[in-house]
This record gives C-alpha cells, structure tokens and sequence, in this order.
C-alpha cells in the first residue's frame, strides 16, 4: 500500500516513459510486459526525478511481484540502493 498511497506520481512517470496505460500509476490491464529497449531510459527518467531510494524500492517491488514480467529490470543499476 505504500506505493498507491505515497508514490504514485513517480508510478505513473514511470509506466508512462515506458508507455504502458494506467489510471493514476496503476496498470490497468492483465497482460503487459515492458519493452526492453524502453526498461532502461524509463528507469533514468524517474532515477534523475524521484529519490532513489524510492526508485530503488518500487524497482525492486515490481522484480519481486512479478519476475516474469518484469525481468528487464534485473539489469538496471538504479535498483541497488545504498
């Protein structure tokens, strides 16, 4: 709950930089996987706008609920946080 109740601006900059739909940072269908070529520069774009701790923890969310779907992000250097 504390990313649909404290973070959902940088959800929805996030989903649309990888332009997937969503209502309020809420993906609204079943079936969607990211682009991988689109992973990477959306994951820059919330990192130079939100803390990155916060990137890092809805980074790291999104891997643990849904590897499949989200395995692009295992690359991606914005989810390890100090």
């Amino acid at each position: 709950t504390y990313h649909l109740a404290e973070q959902r601006p940088m959800m929805g900059a996030f989903l649309d930089a990888l332009g997937i739909g969503h209502e309020n940072g809420v993906i609204q269908e079943n079936e969607v996987k990211p682009d991988p070529e689109k992973v990477g520069p959306a994951v820059s774009e919330i990192a130079a706008r939100y803390p990155a701790e916060h990137v890092s923890l809805y980074l790291n969310t999104l891997l643990c609920q849904d590897p499949e779907t989200w395995s692009a992000l295992t690359s991606v250097p914005e989810r390890q946080h100090e």
